[in-house]
């Protein structure tokens, strides 16, 4: 079956990628607050819709007993009912609870009939012209201009978006001082500060609502929203996938690997043995969401005698419109003890790196980051292939080069829980991570046989976990920060 999205080109600032929400309170607390609202000690504070006392986190206590307890989609459990403090008491308190068929979905509606709610309140028919009334009314939201929103904030703005089929914005407009778009009246902070000028009525009816609606305000009767469940593989040999599989199309490949759950939108091909170079522009050229890197793995740079002409062809290749990076590129000491091949690979490597610049990507990783250092800038985009490294190796990177993400593969789900590699990727930002399967490559641990792009499902499914996120939140976070880094063109196409 073939799935037809809208999807609109999406871009992340570098600077913006990394945003990560203050613990601040001090957007509740304006001169138009009366004077007694700190405690003696400095530490109390009262509530802005209900001006209770306060001794600890105030977004806590307006998630848990102003707002439904659906409301922040990490922290419900949709079995008891009930929202819980954090993410991981979720995971630790109510791991026998099963959610919902289309969690998501459901979640969607229900916001939505939450903020008719207000908008019915306010006498306003639409939901933008609601955020044109708040907009416009700066008493309403006395915080500062640099309050800013944390990556998986917006994925849920955006993901809400998505599911009401409306005209995204770029994620990066997505702010709250005041807010920008529809979507970000989902904010708990926005909510609060809309609340306390609501009547104790419309606050109650706040916290009751299970109404669940569309954007236009009708019930929902038998209506489904499209899936989000939306892939990018940031790293798949395509042309080795299609030659042993023996098909050359995507949908031929699905219908070969019995895939039918996740909708793949973009793969980025890694053509790396030139043997197979031919193939790269009847593969882009026929294929909407097939993007293509060229490079010259480190198996053939450590012994090929026809370096000077692959990296003349290299030059050629990477003129195509839809060739996006060089790579896979870099240095292999495990398979390459001699120092002949190693002199070979790091000598083949500095010409590549040379065209990644033209085309605007231990010991072994010393040897790596010298020879990427030495040619080129620090503002370069490097996309770290199967990286499976510690904080060391992940400071190392992000010291020398801000701008590398970090691409996830099959051996992130061999890595033992609670290693410091695991605590590294965790430590990651979301927007710094990129799902890839190296197919046919890598398959994951209990899937034997050749790996496929639908596998990167499983790893984004150990990444929301660790994380307290949902699967299709990783899904729509991965997404957007791939075609972000490599500037894949988003518009209407099959997704596979």
């Amino acid at each position: 079956m073939l799935f037809v999205l809208f999807i609109l080109e999406m871009s992340l600032e570098d600077d913006t990628v990394l945003c990560i929400e203050a613990e601040d309170d001090s957007f509740l607390w304006s001169d138009i607050r009366p004077p007694w609202h700190m405690g003696s000690g400095g530490h109390d504070r009262f509530c802005p819709i209900c001006e209770k006392r306060i001794s600890n986190k105030i977004k806590r206590h307006v998630e848990r007993e102003h707002l439904p307890w659906w409301f922040n989609p990490t922290k419900a459990c949709w079995s008891c009912k009930q929202s819980v403090t954090s993410a991981c008491f979720l995971r630790r308190d109510h791991a026998h609870c099963t959610p919902p068929a289309n969690l998501l979905n459901h979640w969607i509606w229900k916001t939505n009939a939450l903020l008719h709610v207000i908008a019915r309140c306010l006498n306003l028919p639409f939901l933008e012209l609601v955020r044109n009334h708040i907009a416009a009314r700066q008493e309403w939201y006395p915080w500062s201009d640099d309050c800013t929103l944390s990556f998986e904030q917006r994925i849920v703005m955006r993901m809400w978006e998505a599911g009401n089929r409306l005209n995204m914005s770029n994620i990066d407009s997505f702010t709250i001082s005041p807010p920008a778009a529809v979507a970000c009246l989902l904010h708990w902070k926005v909510m609060a500060c809309v609340l306390q000028h609501l009547p104790f009525s419309v606050q109650t009816e706040v916290k009751m609502s299970e109404q669940e609606c569309d954007y236009g305000g009708d019930p929902v009767v038998l209506r489904c929203l499209p899936a989000l469940g939306q892939l990018v593989d940031s790293h798949c040999h395509i042309d080795l996938l299609f030659r042993r599989h023996n098909v050359d199309d995507l949908m031929m490949l699905r219908e070969k690997v019995r895939q039918r759950k996740w909708n793949l939108h973009y793969v980025v091909g890694n053509y790396v043995f030139p043997e197979y170079w031919h193939t790269m522009h009847q593969h882009v050229n026929s294929h909407d969401s097939i993007y293509a890197t060229v490079g010259l793995h480190p198996h053939v740079a450590s012994n090929s005698c026809h370096i000077d002409t692959h990296i003349h062809a290299m030059d050629t290749l990477l003129r195509h419109p839809k060739c996006v990076g060089v790579g896979e590129v870099g240095l292999d000491y495990h398979r390459h003890q001699r120092s002949g091949e190693r002199q070979n690979q790091q000598q083949v490597l500095v010409p590549q790196l040379h065209m990644a610049v033209k085309h605007t990507t231990h010991q072994c990783l010393n040897d790596c980051l010298q020879i990427l250092t030495n040619v080129l800038p620090n503002t370069h985009q490097i996309h770290v292939h199967s990286f499976c490294g510690d904080q060391e190796d992940v400071t190392a990177w992000l010291s020398a080069f801000p701008n590398a993400v970090f691409g996830l593969s099959s051996t992130f789900l061999r890595v033992k829980s609670g290693s410091k590699e695991e605590k590294a990727i965790c430590g990651l930002d979301l927007g710094k991570i990129l799902l890839e399967s190296d197919a046919p490559y890598l398959p994951p641990p209990g899937k034997p046989g050749l790996n496929h792009p639908w596998n990167i499902a499983s790893v984004a499914e150990k990444v929301a976990k660790l994380r307290g996120l949902t699967t299709e939140m990783v899904f729509e976070a991965t997404r957007l920060s791939a075609c972000a880094f490599y500037n894949l063109d988003a518009h209407l196409l099959y997704t596979m």
